[in-house]
């Protein structure tokens, strides 16, 4: 996607505007708040938390869903 030049702000902020949308519109929207739900679904405890191995860590981290 290249780059666009405005000559003023209202120009680029007109170029936001979507006044037809379509189904790939709607896709990308459903895609994008899917996103932010799994990134806002991992809640983490306040602090450092201390393992006694990098084992343990991974295991733990594992079992939170946090690693892949």
């Amino acid at each position: 996607m290249g780059v666009t030049k405005f000559r003023t702000f209202e120009e680029a902020e007109q170029a936001l505007w979507n006044v037809a949308p379509d189904a790939e519109y709607f896709a990308q929207v459903r895609k994008m708040f899917e996103l932010m739900e799994r990134l806002r679904s991992h809640t983490f405890q306040p602090g450092v938390t201390k393992y006694s191995s990098i084992d343990e860590k991974d295991r733990t981290l594992s079992l939170r869903n946090v690693l892949p």
